[in-house]
């Protein structure tokens, strides 16, 4: 759809080694650990900018229209809290 989707890795060690995908996040992205992320319209830029820090992962979308689409591109961030490693 074009809105954008943020893909959460998991690795064997330190140096990134033996790569796993885990998970998606995004609209649509449903079974296993993905996170059907409804909220996304198609031109947001989902996944443009992420980060991770202590368990909470903040993901920007660029191109987010703001609350209720009253904001052509004004750009988001979603906060979502990890549980845990896996």
């Amino acid at each position: 759809s074009g809105s954008g989707a943020a893909y959460l890795f998991s690795f064997t060690d330190s140096m990134f080694s033996g790569g796993v995908l885990e998970a998606t996040i995004g609209r649509g992205y449903v079974g296993g650990k993905n996170i059907d992320f409804t909220v996304l319209e198609n031109g947001d830029s989902f996944g443009s900018d992420v980060a991770l820090n202590n368990g909470k992962l903040a993901i920007g979308a660029g191109s987010d229209d703001g609350f209720a689409n009253a904001l052509t591109n004004a750009g988001a961030v979603h906060l979502f809290s990890v549980a845990d490693s896996s």
